[in-house]
């Protein structure tokens, strides 16, 4: 055998083991590929958790301490919260105080802007708006009363909604409709509140049964209590009756004029 001949056999046996280690080394490759794949999945989960521990942790510090603080002087009571708290109900009384509409401005002395209210509830009404959470003792009745008159005053019903779901006097007649909230508010401070949270149903109307005093007592009689409400030109009265309406002959009729 030539030299030549001898020299060429030996290349290809050695080109013949480098095809050979192609493949182990392709594999060796995808595996250093994969593993450090998930080396990054694991480091950028990591990453992803801390980030959102960030985030929890920073939202507390800003409510916590970054935001500005407003001083509310309600009946005497002082309480302290941020500007974003009062702003969470864009259609409340306290969001139109502080939204810059309004050229309101704190008493001189201690810096509070006051209120002209009870503050018995006003943490009721702050936690609410803070959380989104109504959380009070639910069967407290009249303190649910007193709750539910304040979030009337302050315009908030989201309140109003989870005390009463269905409202004030729904689908009434148009006087009790036409109420203004003040007018509303003192209807409903009449009523005990043991009463105040049913289902009232309008029991008589003028506009539909017509001023016939039968046809009131065919109606309202032992119905239990009753809301009356009349209007007389531009003046509205009535009340609350916890007795229920009968027939009998100590009834006087009068006319307003």
């Amino acid at each position: 055998m030539s030299a030549k001949k001898l020299s060429s056999s030996k290349q290809t046996r050695k080109k013949e083991r480098k095809q050979l280690n192609i493949p182990a080394k392709l594999d060796d490759a995808q595996q250093a590929i994969q593993d450090l794949k998930c080396t990054m999945d694991e480091e950028a989960s990591v990453l992803l958790e801390e980030r959102a521990t960030f985030e929890v942790m920073r939202k507390k510090l800003d409510s916590v301490h970054f935001k500005k603080h407003i001083k509310l002087n309600v009946g005497g009571q002082i309480f302290k919260t941020s500007i974003e708290t009062l702003l969470k109900d864009p259609d409340s009384m306290l969001a139109a105080m502080f939204s810059e509409r309004f050229d309101v401005k704190p008493d001189e002395e201690d810096g509070a802007y006051f209120v002209d209210r009870d503050g018995t509830h006003f943490r009721y009404i702050l936690n609410y708006l803070r959380t989104g959470k109504l959380i009070y003792p639910k069967e407290n009745k009249v303190l649910a009363k007193e709750l539910y008159l304040e979030a009337e005053f302050y315009q908030i019903s989201g309140i109003r909604n989870d005390i009463w779901p269905g409202g004030a006097f729904q689908n009434s007649s148009y006087i009790i409709n036409s109420l203004s909230d003040e007018q509303r508010n003192a209807l409903l401070s009449l009523i005990p509140p043991q009463d105040i949270f049913v289902n009232w149903v309008q029991l008589y109307s003028s506009q539909t049964y017509g001023w016939c005093t039968s046809s009131f007592h065919q109606y309202c009689n032992n119905k239990g209590p009753t809301v009356v409400i009349a209007r007389a030109g531009n003046n509205i009265f009535g009340g609350y009756a916890e007795v229920s309406w009968n027939s009998g002959n100590n009834c006087t009729k009068f006319t307003v004029s």
